[in-house]
């Protein structure tokens, strides 16, 4: 139950055997040989700490005291530690609870002050708490994400994190990042959902400022001046960034491979020219409607590009990206089919994304994508395989035999000079065509031209003509003299009654004086006068009620 101890003026150098001591609420250790504050986290009732003229010479030393819920009071009056730079506004951000430190109580401006210098702030002591311990040389990986940075401080200009290759900012508060240049080995930087807006990568003025602090500190004559020398991934999405030429990000030219800049608030693909290893950039969730015939001529090796969700409406200025493989525009404005056609330049490109786009319902949309890029293996996700190359083969291939005839008889010599051609020995090539399908009800006939049924009755019903007027010179053939006088009888030799056989032009010409048959109006098309009379009138009228075949057969079999 004790809960005030005295332990002053003593030779305790180490702090320990405290554990016990749950209730203590006030200890007083001044005046030894105390260099570390480690061992008095365990007592989480002590509310008064005396501590003063002791050794402890480091402000890290502080962060042993973070534990203690209770405390209230803290001097450290005589310990080296108290001629650090801004050591009191130190000990009143880390120790929130604190009401009088050194004798002096602690007052609402000293408070605001030490938040803003120390809010947010990236130290050596975080890391350390963060990682478990103070050894960084064989650090590969950081991972700093969501713990409200706002400021990376020095702490990365140290030689300690030579080792380091990839860290991980996302979710912070992060608007320079200068002093991360000094990590030579660092590949991959990740910024998510950060503050860098419009402000450069790298300012040069303040790492050399920060270089030249710590050469004099080591009594070094001579630096280099580093950049980012192999940072490879660089991401910074949802950061706000308007415009890309203010990131100064040229000073990537050689190293950047892979760019991440999706959800911010771009409208104008610019100052990205200059990576020209860059291999894969990422632009969705922007304002970029169109890309400048100049926005992407640097990028001779990139191989992916995502632009989804943009708002574009063309496809122009993708062209000087020959070895692009992967390209995903999805949710955009593309609405002509037309637009495909600009594709394809990219003859290495094996993976499309066009999906909720307008082009995308169209019906044609998969097999003209098939088609005129071969190289495409996958399509909105889904992959093309071997029986879908077959069919889009099929499908286009009437079409393009119909090019070839076309070609074909736009080259061919007139007629003429086929037949000159044919007279001295030249022989005309043919052109196989392979039809699959053929619809006859789209063909229409042009206007004044018969079809072919309005040909095949008008042949029958001349048949029929011609069939009465023959059978109509049989019945008088065998009258010396009679029948009608106007007919003309023009007899020759053949079979039949009597061994003759009329003229038949001679007969219709009759006949058709006599009010038998009229041409239609239609050419080719012969038809009944109407109110014809006579015997030559009324017999064609019932020899046409007959079928053709039966007229056939008859001239076949006179006697029937």
């Amino acid at each position: 139950n004790l809960k005030l101890l005295d332990l002053g003026k003593n030779k305790i150098s180490k702090i320990e055997g405290l554990e016990n001591l749950v209730w203590l609420t006030q200890l007083s250790i001044e005046d030894n040989d105390i260099s570390s504050l480690q061992g008095l986290g365990v007592l989480s009732c002590l509310m008064e700490l005396y501590i003063g003229n002791n050794r402890i010479s480091e402000l890290r030393e502080i962060q042993q005291l973070r534990d203690m819920p209770k405390l209230i009071i803290l001097d450290l009056l005589g310990n080296p530690l108290c001629q650090a730079v801004d050591y009191r506004l130190y000990v009143i951000y880390h120790l929130r609870k604190l009401k009088v430190l050194d004798g002096m109580g602690i007052e609402a401006l000293e408070q605001a002050a030490a938040k803003s210098k120390y809010a947010g702030k990236l130290t050596m002591d975080f890391l350390e708490e963060r990682v478990g311990h103070r050894f960084f040389e064989h650090l590969r990986e950081l991972d700093l994400s969501g713990f409200r940075i706002r400021d990376l401080g020095k702490v990365f200009y140290s030689d300690d994190f030579s080792s380091l290759r990839e860290i991980n900012l996302d979710n912070n508060f992060v608007s320079d990042i200068s002093s991360l240049a000094c990590l030579t080995n660092l590949c991959a930087l990740r910024l998510n959902h950060n503050r860098i807006e419009n402000t450069p990568i790298y300012k040069e003025e303040d790492v050399v400022a920060a270089l030249h602090e710590k050469a004099e500190q080591a009594g070094s004559g001579s630096w280099k001046v580093p950049c980012f020398d192999s940072l490879e991934v660089l991401q910074l999405g949802h950061c706000s960034i308007s415009q890309l030429p203010s990131l100064h990000l040229y000073r990537l030219r050689f190293s950047l491979k892979i760019l991440f800049l999706q959800d911010n608030e771009l409208t104008k693909l610019e100052g990205v020219d200059s990576l020209v290893n860059l291999q894969e950039l990422v632009l969705d969730r922007n304002k970029i409607k169109f890309l400048d015939p100049n926005s992407l001529v640097g990028l001779i090796h990139l191989q992916e590009l995502r632009m989804e969700e943009n708002g574009m409406r063309s496809l122009n200025n993708l062209h000087p990206l020959r070895h692009l493989k992967s390209l995903h525009l999805g949710m955009n404005r593309i609405v002509e089919v037309s637009e495909l056609d600009k594709l394809m330049a990219h003859t290495e490109l094996v993976e499309l994304t066009l999906g909720s786009s307008p082009v995308a319902r169209k019906q044609a949309y998969r097999p003209i994508l098939v088609k005129k890029i071969p190289t495409l293996r996958l399509i909105d996700g889904r992959e093309v395989t071997p029986e879908e190359r077959d069919h889009v083969e099929m499908l286009f291939a009437p079409a393009e035999a119909m090019q070839g005839m076309q070609a074909n008889f736009m080259m061919a010599p007139p007629p003429q000079a086929q037949q000159q051609g044919g007279d001295r020995g030249g022989s005309i090539s043919k052109v196989p065509i392979k039809l699959t399908s053929m619809n006859f009800e789209s063909l229409i006939m042009p206007q004044g031209i018969p079809t072919p049924v309005q040909v095949g009755m008008a042949v029958n019903m001349m048949t029929d003509a011609q069939d009465m007027q023959r059978r109509n010179m049989r019945g008088g053939a065998g009258v010396s003299g009679g029948g009608n006088p106007g007919m003309n009888m023009n007899m020759r030799p053949g079979s039949g009654n009597g061994g003759m056989r009329p003229n038949s032009n001679n007969n219709e010409r009759d006949n058709m004086s006599k009010g038998g048959y009229y041409p239609s109006s239609q050419p080719g098309l012969p038809t009944q006068q109407q109110g014809g009379s006579g015997a030559g009138s009324h017999h064609a009228s019932s020899q046409r009620s007959r079928h053709p075949s039966m007229m056939r057969n008859f001239y076949r079999n006179p006697g029937s």
